[in-house]
């Protein structure tokens, strides 16, 4: 009864069987949550650092769902990318993926040339060491520059860029991966020890 005079002093302008079939999908989305909820040995006990809510614009109340994992509402940086993966190892980094093209001061500038040449050797060296690593996925805190998406679409990886610092961690607590600062001195066979998998 309580829950009821509430929903109707929220909701005052829905009418009575609209805010009832809100009541009842509520209350059976509420415990589908409870019921699978699990910790895997989380430190926190509010049970809303492991439940979130997500509204989609101009969704009905039957497509209301629990979902088991991490939800972010990210696309892949190329159209090309694979959308469906099942069971995708997962690699998460903190940072972007870009070349850092700074000029020295009080000296010449190099060549465009020289400079997009460097970018694209560094940046296949980098590719080449995610590639060797074998994720489905890879999620970055930063900005991934295009001839990275390019070579990374090629080696069919999944590539989500600026993914906040908190979804991040969620995804790592969920699959068990460890966010790396760098990729600098990761060997394939330390791979397995901070790839996530779901």
């Amino acid at each position: 009864i309580q829950t009821t005079q509430l929903l109707a002093t929220v909701c005052p302008a829905v009418e009575s069987k609209k805010r009832n079939h809100w009541l009842n999908t509520i209350v059976k989305l509420s415990k589908r949550a409870v019921d699978t909820l699990s910790t895997k040995g989380g430190s926190k006990l509010d049970p809303l650092h492991y439940i979130h809510v997500k509204t989609i614009p101009g969704a009905e109340v039957s497509d209301s769902a629990v979902i088991s994992g991490v939800v972010m509402r990210k696309m892949p940086i190329k159209k090309s990318m694979i959308r469906t993966i099942h069971s995708p190892r997962i690699l998460l980094l903190q940072t972007g993926i870009s070349f850092q093209r700074s000029g020295v001061v009080g000296q010449k500038i190099a060549s465009i040339d020289s400079l997009l040449e460097s970018e694209e050797k560094y940046m296949e060296i980098l590719c080449n060491r995610i590639e060797s690593m074998s994720p489905d996925v890879l999620l970055t805190g930063g900005s991934v520059c295009n001839m990275a998406q390019t070579m990374l679409a090629k080696k069919n990886i999944l590539v989500l860029q600026n993914v906040k610092a908190r979804v991040m961690e969620r995804v790592s607590w969920e699959c068990g991966a460890t966010v790396l600062v760098s990729l600098e001195g990761i060997s394939t066979k330390a791979a397995d020890e901070v790839m996530g998998e779901r």
